[in-house]
């Protein structure tokens, strides 16, 4: 359960570098400075800013990245 806990925190830690809310490495290795980076995209996505890294974040990460992709392309 610990290396998919890791995998888990990797993949947000890359969604959090893209948006340049986090400045690596994403090493899969949860800490101050990726709760941070957590707390920074909720507070800025109006969600609950408890800085844990979860599926539902990794999720909604993925899901804006998308949004975003779409809306650049449009203009």
């Amino acid at each position: 359960e610990e290396s998919s806990d890791g995998t888990l925190i990797a993949q947000i830690q890359e969604q959090l570098m893209r948006l340049s809310l986090y400045p690596g490495p994403a090493d899969g290795i949860g800490g101050p400075q990726t709760e941070d980076a957590i707390r920074a995209y909720q507070r800025k996505n109006d969600l609950k800013a408890d800085g844990q890294p979860s599926p539902a974040l990794l999720v909604y990460l993925l899901s804006t990245e998308l949004s975003e992709d779409v809306g650049s392309r449009s203009q």
